[in-house]
């Protein structure tokens, strides 16, 4: 899928299921927002990844 493609079709999700998402895919998700580009390239981000139904 191309990019300006895949924003042109994004769609709002407001009703999710249980079910849970595989570690490599949140890995690959924190990967993605480590590059993406940041006023003045400060990339002054942290990324925490909460699984644990409890904490959610």
């Amino acid at each position: 899928m191309e990019t300006l493609q895949a924003i042109q079709q994004r769609r709002s999700v407001r009703a999710f299921t249980d079910e849970p998402v595989e570690t490599s895919v949140l890995e690959e998700l924190v990967e993605a927002g480590a590059w993406a580009p940041s006023g003045s390239n400060v990339q002054a981000w942290k990324f925490g990844i909460v699984t644990d139904p409890q904490l959610v």
